[in-house]
């Protein structure tokens, strides 16, 4: 029998929730990470929205670091990091309200520490 090992990737956490004012808003709003090949994970915890099926991430640059994501249920998302080149990556996440179908945008976020 041979056994093959998966490596680990070190993951990352971000929530989806409502602030004060009732506007969807990710916590942390600047995730910090450190390392290549880092996956972070999306949670949408905002009663009546969920990620859309496509494009639910999209970057303005880096890409290359960004390869895609991968929605594993309309409330979680995941996202792979394969650069640890320090820096600040700035995203849009979308989700959509599932009664008007309306994409609501949010702007957090990542800072690469080495």
């Amino acid at each position: 029998m041979t056994t093959t090992t998966v490596p680990m990737f070190p993951a990352y956490h971000v929530r989806v929730v409502s602030n004060a004012q009732g506007t969807p808003v990710c916590e942390p709003a600047s995730l910090s990470v450190s390392g290549a090949n880092v996956m972070i994970s999306f949670d949408l915890a905002v009663a009546g929205y969920e990620f859309p099926d496509t494009d639910a991430i999209f970057f303005t640059g880096a890409t290359d670091q960004f390869p895609g994501s991968w929605r594993l249920s309309p409330s979680q998302l995941t996202l792979v990091d394969y650069d640890g080149v320090q820096g600040s990556d700035t995203y849009t996440l979308n989700i959509r309200n599932t009664a008007t179908g309306e994409i609501f945008p949010i702007d957090p976020i990542i800072v690469n520490e080495d």
